[in-house]
């Protein structure tokens, strides 16, 4: 008898595969197998996909990057016997280093980022191939602006102090930083939350480097997801008072700020509207799920 669960199976395989091969650039496809590809056990699969050469001593591939238009990918790979690593883009092999890690692509795919680690040298940024030492013991996930001419990271100096460079500008050292940085749509400003004198602190900076910095509750969560409008002139984000959430929405200009809540257990997803005027965002209370727009559910 057939069996119509597993023909339904099969046949959602046949879709992904068909999705995969429309979606892998052209110049990227052959008619040879995957193989060498590691922990990915790409052997089995005899399909059109991206053929890591077969001649490449490769010990492991370590995960795929595609490009926002998915015009380039990029991968990670340790080599044997010299216990390397490095990054391949496109089908050209990068610098070889003793560990990269955080590799990313512009949002317009063109420019790319990842730090390196030599022991001579210690650790290294590398953007658009070009190499600059840090001195840094530690350096956290780049970032790129939304177009794509800006790069952000925080790293940690010998002390254990941190800081914030952007466009190769440091700020000043802090206690510790939160390790992403957020730029606003127009490019123009970034966000950053850190600890100082035992406070925390969000700072904007503005095209001209001008600070404007506000103390905001030490126990307010992690800020995974502050927001700016799209004309950069406000922020959103989020603050735990007596283990109550609120969110708070500031002017950067008039300072005025408007504070909704208190809400129990989550809020997320914190968006602007176009004109700057609405913020939506998501949230729990009292067991139930809802969205709000300017403090008010469902308006």
């Amino acid at each position: 008898m057939c069996d119509i669960k597993l023909i339904f199976r099969q046949f959602k395989v046949y879709v992904l595969l068909i999705f995969l091969l429309g979606c892998v650039p052209k110049n990227l496809v052959n008619n040879k197998e995957v193989s060498n590809a590691g922990s990915f056990d790409f052997n089995e699969i005899t399909t059109k996909l991206i053929t890591i050469p077969t001649n490449h001593k490769y010990n492991d591939v370590k995960g795929f990057i595609f490009s926002s238009n998915g015009g380039k990918v990029a991968y990670y790979v340790n080599s044997y016997p010299k216990k390397e690593e490095f990054i391949v883009i496109g089908d050209k092999e990068d610098k070889h280093y003793q560990v990269v890690e955080h590799f990313i692509f512009s949002p317009n795919g063109k420019r790319f980022v990842y730090n390196g680690f030599d022991k001579p040298q210690g650790l290294i940024l590398i953007l658009d191939g070009k190499e600059e030492k840090l001195n840094a013991t530690d350096i956290n996930q780049p970032f790129f602006s939304p177009n794509s001419e800006r790069v952000a990271y925080v790293s940690e100096i010998p002390d254990g102090r941190e800081l914030v460079v952007v466009d190769g500008m440091k700020s000043e050292l802090y206690e510790n930083v939160h390790p992403h940085v957020w730029f606003s749509y127009d490019n123009q400003k970034f966000l950053y939350v850190v600890e100082k004198y035992d406070k925390k602190f969000l700072i904007v900076v503005d095209k001209d480097r001008n600070i404007y910095e506000k103390e905001i509750e030490s126990n307010s969560p992690p800020f995974d997801t502050p927001a700016f409008s799209h004309n950069a002139d406000k922020i959103a984000y989020i603050i735990n008072k007596d283990e109550q959430l609120y969110v708070v929405v500031e002017n950067l200009s008039s300072k005025l700020e408007a504070e909704y809540g208190p809400y129990n257990f989550s809020v997320e997803y914190l968006t602007f509207s176009p004109d700057g005027k609405k913020l939506a965002y998501k949230s729990f209370q009292d067991e139930d799920v809802f969205v709000a727009i300017n403090g008010k559910v469902g308006q």
